[in-house]
């Protein structure tokens, strides 16, 4: 059975041997801890399952329009993008638009104002901070066409009897959380330990889910 929010403070507590501590280990600060590991797991391993999302509604492409914000994503923030693609108005033809070849950087040194090169069917993106830059900007002809959006997205605050959306990553929770725990009470060599046992743990159980994603493409026709 998954932890709920308040089995996470209490075992965490209970780990740490700090059960009945009201002033440094408070119930507050380890829930605190708690939802920090799992927003850390997130960030740090893109293309998990129970993170992932597919908007197919909320960017329309606007003419000579070349930069979209990823704040516009507000019930499922935005936490890695995995693939973006262009959909025509008559929903007949897609197009992927691919990561720019060299990332920001050579984005920048290559096309300094992007409108320069003039408008079309996107082909290439970066990322700019909250930001998704687009090279070509649409122009009229593509103006109201859809862009879907293929993400991880960040999972919102647990609180009392809320679970982690992350499934079966319980004990990868609280080891991770026991690190920043572990790091506010001054123990620098213990958490530096900590933190080497929680991604080994962490990367086990994603290395995992990976496995299993790649079986769930192979069709199984029987014997």
């Amino acid at each position: 059975m998954a932890y709920s929010y308040t089995n996470f403070v209490t075992e965490l507590k209970e780990r740490l041997q700090k059960k009945s501590d009201t002033k440094l280990i408070t119930d507050t600060r380890a829930g605190a801890w708690i939802n920090w590991s799992i927003k850390d797991i997130v960030y740090n391993n893109p293309g998990l399952r129970d993170v992932d999302k597919y908007d197919k509604h909320t960017w329309k492409c606007a003419t000579n329009q070349y930069e979209y914000d990823l704040n516009d994503f507000v019930e499922y923030p935005v936490a890695h993008l995995l693939k973006l693609k262009y959909i025509d108005k008559s929903n007949s033809n897609y197009y992927t638009i691919e990561p720019y070849v060299g990332g920001l950087d050579q984005f920048d040194a290559d096309y300094p104002y992007p409108l320069d090169l003039g408008v079309g069917i996107p082909s290439y993106y970066v990322r700019r901070g909250n930001s998704v830059e687009l090279l070509r900007a649409p122009g009229s002809s593509e103006a109201g066409s859809a862009i879907w959006v293929h993400y991880s997205y960040l999972p919102k605050d647990i609180s009392g009897t809320g679970t982690a959306v992350l499934t079966n990553f319980d004990e990868c929770i609280i080891a991770n959380a026991i690190v920043a725990a572990l790091r506010t009470m001054g123990k620098k060599n213990e958490s530096q330990e900590q933190k080497a046992f929680a991604d080994l743990m962490i990367h086990e159980r994603v290395e995992a889910e990976q496995d299993w994603d790649d079986i769930d493409q192979v069709a199984d026709n029987g014997p």
